[in-house]
C-alpha cells in the first residue's frame, strides 16, 4: 500500500500550471504577416504560447518556423547578415524542445545539432551553449548518461565564460538530476546545491523552490528523513511568502510522505490534512482525491480499518465522477488489500475484479496509443521515401531540360532584340497618334466626374447619416438590455461598476439576478468589440437569461456548462467543418446572503477577493484555462465550481481583459495585472462607488492620447 500512496500522489498535481495566451491575437497578426523573419518569430511565439494547452498545434507552428526560417536562409544565401541564421537557430530550439517533450529523442539531437552547426557559423556561443546543454538534456532522458553528462558540462563551460548564469542553473540542475537517476547522491547533492548558491545570488525564488525540493527528494531517498523534512519546509515558506499554492501544496505533501515513511502516522496525517484543505478551497479536485486515498492509507497502516474504507470510498466516488483510471486502479487495489486485511475475503475479492479491470483497460489503452504511434511513424517514413522519389525524378529532367535550354538561347535572345526593336518602333508613332486624343478625352471625363460627384455627395452624407443612427440606435437597445446600475447599487448596497465601451457598442457585458437568496452577477467578454461584439454579447445576455430566469438554474458551473453548449449551437459550432471560433470569456458569482456563501466559476476570467483583514493581500480565485465556445479540440469542457465562505465587510472584483491590456504610461506599455492589483490593494480603505472613480481615473490618466483597445468592465462589490 505505501507504493500505491507514493505513485499516484502527484499526478495532477504536477500538470497544474497556468499559461497565459494571446493565441487569437497572434493568429490575427499571422494572417496579414508577410513572409519574412518577422513571420517566423511569429510562428515562434505562438508554438511557445500554446505549447502546454494546445502540443498538436504547437508542433505545427513550429515545424513552419522551422520550414520559413530556413527558407529564407536559402533564399538570401548571398546576404552575409547572420540575421537569417539567428532566426533559425531559435526556431529549431524550440522544435527540438516539443520533438523532446513527444519522446521523440532522436528528432530533436538532430534539430539541436544544427543549432549547433549554425552557431559554429555565425560564432554565437550562446546559440552553441544552448545546443550543447539541451543535447546532454535529451541523452539523459535517454537514460545515455555516458553521453549526457560530458555534454552538460561542455555546454556549462561556455555558459560560465558567458556569465549566463541562468544557462549554467539548468546545466547544473540536470547535471544533479542524471547523478540522482544513477544513485550517486553525493555528486548530485553537490551539484544541486551550487545551482542554489548561483539562484539564491540572484533572488530567483522560484528556481530556488524547484532545486529545494529536488534536494529534499535526494534525502528523502537516501533516508535522511531530517534534512528531508527540513529542505521541504524551507520550500513551504518560502511558497507561502509567494503565495504559491501549487509548490506550498507539492512541499506540504512531501512532508507528509517522508513521516509516512517514517511510520510517524499522526505527523503524517497531520500534513496530509493540511494539505487537502488547501486543494479543496483551490478547486484542485484530482489531487484532492489523491490525498484522499493517501489518508485512507494511514489510517489502514494505523488498524483503523473501518475509517480508512470510509476515506476509501469518498476516494472512490471522487476518482469515478472524475473519470480518473489511474486513481481508481489505486483505490480498488487499496480496498481489495483492506478487507483483506478485515477477514472480509468476498469484498477483497470483488475489489481486486475491479482493479484487475481496470488495470486490464489501462494497458490496453496504452498499447492502443503505441500501436497508433507506430503508424503514424510508419505513414511518415513512407511519405519521406516518396518525397526522396520525386526529387531524384527531378533532378534527372533538370539535367535534360538545361541541354535544351542552352540550344535555344541563341534563337530566342535574337528574336527578343527583333520584337524591342518593332516595340519602339511603334511606341513612338502610337505616343504621338494618341497624344491629342488623351486632351480631349480628360477634359470629358474631368467635367462627367465633377457632375458625378455633385449627384452622389448627399446620398453618401445620407448614408453615412444612416449607418450611424443604426449603430447609436444599437447602442440604446444595448443599454436597455442590461440590467440598471442603480438596481445593481440598490441589491448589493456597497459596489460599483465601471463600463467602457471601445467602440458605440461594446462586446463586453454584464448580468445581475437576483433568486431569493442568492445574488447572480457576471462579467462577460465576447470575441471582438463593435458591431462584432455587440452581435455576440446579444446572444450571450439572451441564453443567460434563459439559464438563470426560465431554467432557474444558479449553480455558477452548471451555468456555464449550460452558455458553453448554447453558444455553440447558436454558432452552429457543434456541427462537423464549422470554421467559427467566437466566443466568450466569462466570471460568474452566486453570493448567497443568507448562508454567507459566494460561488464562483469562470471561462479564463477569474475572481479577486479582499479579505478585510489588518494587512489585506487579493486572493485570487483561478479560472478554467479555456473559454465558453470556440474552437475545442479535445473532450467536451466541464466547468469547476469554487465554494467560500465570506465575511463582512470581503471585497470581491471580477472584471474583462479590456483594463490591463490598455497601453499608455510614459513608456506606452500594458497596464498590467500585477499594476491592477497594487491599484486595488492602494484603494481599500474607500467606499465600492469612490473606489470605482479611482479605477476610471487611473484608465484615462493612464492612456492618456492613446486609442482605447479594447472593451472595459470592471465589477466590484463589498459583502
Amino acid at each position: 500500500m505505501r507504493k500505491t500512496l507514493v505513485s499516484v500522489l502527484f499526478v495532477s498535481l504536477l500538470q497544474c500550471g497556468v499559461f497565459a495566451s494571446k493565441r487569437d491575437s497572434l493568429e490575427t497578426l499571422l494572417k496579414t504577416s508577410r513572409e519574412d523573419t518577422s513571420k517566423a518569430i511569429l510562428l515562434l511565439r505562438l508554438s511557445e504560447d500554446i505549447r502546454f494547452t494546445d502540443p498538436p498545434a504547437a508542433m505545427d507552428y513550429g515545424k513552419r518556423a522551422v520550414n520559413l526560417a530556413e527558407r529564407l536562409g536559402a533564399d538570401n544565401e548571398k546576404d552575409k547578415s547572420p540575421a537569417y541564421k539567428r532566426v533559425a537557430a531559435l526556431t529549431l530550439i524550440n522544435y527540438g524542445n516539443l520533438l523532446k517533450e513527444r519522446s521523440d529523442f532522436e528528432g530533436a539531437l538532430a534539430s539541436y545539432k544544427k543549432v549547433a552547426r549554425i552557431a559554429a557559423e555565425i560564432k554565437n556561443d550562446l546559440f552553441l551553449a544552448k545546443s550543447i546543454i539541451n543535447q546532454g538534456i535529451t541523452y539523459s532522458s535517454k537514460g545515455d548518461f555516458l553521453r549526457a553528462i560530458p555534454l552538460l558540462f561542455e555546454g556549462m563551460k561556455i555558459a560560465d565564460k558567458l556569465q549566463d548564469k541562468g544557462l549554467v542553473v539548468v546545466a547544473l540542475i540536470n547535471i544533479a538530476q542524471a547523478y540522482k537517476v544513477q544513485k550517486n547522491y553525493d555528486l548530485s547533492l553537490s551539484y544541486y546545491d551550487q545551482a542554489l548558491r548561483i539562484v539564491d545570488e540572484k533572488g530567483d525564488k522560484l528556481k530556488y523552490i524547484g532545486i529545494m525540493n529536488n534536494k529534499g527528494l535526494v534525502y528523502q531517498e537516501t533516508g535522511r528523513y531530517a534534512e528531508a523534512i527540513e529542505a521541504f519546509e524551507k520550500t513551504a515558506k518560502i511558497s507561502d511568502e509567494m503565495h504559491d499554492i501549487i509548490n506550498k501544496t507539492k512541499a506540504v505533501s512531501n512532508i507528509a510522505v517522508v513521516y509516512y515513511s517514517q511510520k510517524k502516522y499522526d505527523k503524517a496525517l497531520e500534513s496530509f490534512f493540511n494539505a487537502l484543505s488547501i486543494f479543496e478551497a483551490n478547486g484542485f479536485k484530482s489531487d484532492a482525491a489523491n490525498t484522499i486515498n493517501a489518508i485512507a492509507s494511514i489510517y489502514v497502516e494505523k488498524g483503523n480499518l473501518e475509517k480508512g474504507i470510509t476515506y476509501l470510498m469518498k476516494a472512490l466516488s471522487m476518482a469515478k465522477e472524475q473519470g480518473d483510471m489511474d486513481l481508481l486502479q489505486a483505490v480498488y487495489d487499496n480496498l481489495s488489500q483492506t478487507f483483506e486485511r478485515k477477514k472480509d475475503f468476498r469484498e477483497a475479492y470483488r475489489y481486486h475484479i475491479l482493479y484487475t479491470q481496470v488495470k486490464d483497460s489501462l494497458f490496453n489503452l496504452e498499447n492502443t496509443k503505441n500501436v497508433s504511434k507506430l503508424q503514424t511513424e510508419y505513414e511518415t517514413d513512407k511519405k519521406n521515401k516518396e518525397i526522396q522519389l520525386l526529387n531524384k525524378d527531378k533532378q534527372i529532367q533538370s539535367s535534360q531540360l538545361r541541354w535544351q535550354k542552352s540550344l535555344n538561347y541563341g534563337v530566342i535572345m535574337g528574336l527578343l532584340l527583333f520584337a524591342a526593336l518593332a516595340f519602339f518602333i511603334y511606341r513612338g508613332y502610337r505616343e504621338k497618334r494618341n497624344a491629342n486624343r488623351t486632351l480631349e478625352v480628360k477634359n470629358r471625363k474631368l467635367e462627367q466626374a465633377y457632375h458625378i460627384i455633385e449627384l452622389n455627395r448627399d446620398e453618401i452624407v445620407q448614408k453615412n447619416k444612416d449607418i450611424t443612427d443604426s449603430i447609436n440606435y444599437a447602442r440604446r437597445i444595448q443599454q436597455a438590455i442590461l440590467p440598471p446600475v442603480e438596481m445593481v447599487y440598490k441589491t448589493l448596497g456597497d459596489s460599483f461598476i465601471v463600463y467602457k465601451p471601445k467602440d458605440v457598442v461594446s462586446g463586453d457585458f454584464y448580468v445581475f439576478s437576483q433568486k431569493g437568496s442568492k445574488v447572480i452577477l457576471a462579467a462577460v467578454d465576447c470575441t471582438g468589440h463593435g458591431v462584432p461584439g455587440a452581435f455576440m454579447s446579444m446572444i450571450g445576455n439572451d441564453l443567460l437569461n434563459q439559464i438563470i430566469v426560465e431554467k432557474n438554474i444558479t449553480r455558477p458551473s452548471e451555468i456555464l456548462d449550460n452558455l458553453h453548449l448554447g453558444v455553440k449551437q447558436a454558432l452552429k459550432q457543434d456541427r462537423e467543418g464549422s470554421e467559427t471560433r467566437d466566443g466568450m470569456d466569462v466570471a460568474l458569482c452566486v453570493a448567497n446572503m443568507k448562508d454567507h456563501t459566494i460561488e464562483y466559476a469562470g471561462a479564463n476570467r477569474p475572481l479577486w477577493i479582499v479579505r478585510k483583514t489588518a494587512a489585506p493581500v487579493i486572493e485570487e480565485i483561478k479560472p478554467d484555462k479555456y473559454p465558453i465556445a470556440g474552437l475545442q479540440t479535445g473532450e467536451e469542457r466541464i466547468f469547476t465550481n469554487h465554494s467560500l465562505l465570506f465575511n463582512p465587510g470581503d471585497t470581491f472584483y471580477i472584471f474583462t481583459d479590456g483594463y490591463s491590456d490598455q497601453f499608455g504610461g510614459e513608456d506606452g506599455k500594458k497596464f498590467m495585472s500585477k499594476r491592477f492589483k497594487e491599484q486595488l490593494l492602494s484603494i481599500q480603505h474607500l467606499p465600492m462607488r469612490e473606489q470605482g472613480r479611482k479605477i476610471e481615473e487611473k484608465f484615462e490618466s493612464w492612456r492618456g492620447d492613446l486609442e482605447q483597445v479594447d472593451d472595459v468592465l470592471v465589477l466590484g462589490f463589498r459583502l
